[in-house]
């Protein structure tokens, strides 16, 4: 996990600060690795983001979303409505 805040706390500055936080972290964990320490010696263990996970509210302010709970439109992203 690398943070948890509450929803009441999602602004744009503080979504952008954090993203480019964990980017920096992520970038180096996948080009430098981390060094462990194993019974057989020392290790580089490089790491690849394959998924993440958030509360709907936190997905909708990170990614710009403009549908929601209580939205009309069923898709973001062509401005689909409910039939």
């Amino acid at each position: 996990m690398f943070t948890a805040m509450a929803s009441t706390s999602y602004t744009k500055n503080s979504l952008d600060a954090l993203h480019h936080g964990m980017a920096e972290d992520l970038n180096a964990l996948f080009t430098s690795g981390l060094e462990v320490n194993t019974t057989r010696g020392t290790v580089s263990v490089h790491v690849a983001v394959v998924g993440g996970k958030g509360d709907w509210p936190y997905v909708r302010k990170s990614f710009g979303l403009s549908t929601g709970f209580s939205c009309s439109r069923i898709c973001h992203m062509c401005l689909s409505d409910v039939a």
